[in-house]
């Protein structure tokens, strides 16, 4: 078994991909069978095999290992670790790049951190197609800088920019 011990037992849908994706970062490159992640998270191989072709459509690098001792492993080339920020450390960021929303108290204070892309419409269709949607329109700065802000999924704002033809 990983390093990592997480209750699994009785979980919702979203958790178990989480977990799931999780466990397979801590054991890559080593596969794990349907089986045994059947057994860690206590369902079915079938719903582990739901789960991988969720996880893979939504564009995480899960591969199946063929062989008697092959299974789903993550792509530990396609992949970045999750990071993690004390709440000191985020704030610092958050305050360094200019990324606090001043919302005059209506809102507590959070930080949108900017994704640079090369079209801003291009991104809004796929995070709409993923099930995400527009918090804010785009918007053309007086330097040519096209941005909006974007909703995931789960709800969680950022935003997308891109750079003017030529700029950098």
């Amino acid at each position: 078994m990983s390093g990592v011990a997480l209750i699994v037992a009785g979980v919702n849908r979203t958790d178990r991909l989480y977990a799931l994706t999780e466990e397979l970062r801590a054991v890559t490159p080593r596969p794990r069978s349907a089986r045994w992640l059947a057994d860690r998270f206590e369902v079915s191989a079938r719903t582990i095999e739901r789960d991988i072709s969720a996880l893979q459509q939504s564009g995480v690098p899960v591969r199946a290992e063929p062989g008697r001792t092959g299974g789903y492993c993550l792509d530990k080339e396609r992949t970045l670790p999750p990071v993690n920020f004390t709440p000191g450390e985020a704030m610092a960021l958050a305050v360094h790049s200019g990324g606090l929303l001043n919302t005059g108290g209506a809102l507590p204070g959070y930080a949108v951190f900017g994704v640079l892309v090369e079209n801003v419409a291009d991104a809004i269709q796929r995070v709409e197609a993923a099930g995400g949607s527009v918090r804010r329109a785009p918007e053309v700065t007086s330097a040519g800088i096209t941005f909006a802000h974007l909703l995931d999924p789960a709800g969680n704002q950022f935003e997308v920019f891109s750079m003017p033809p030529g700029g950098e």
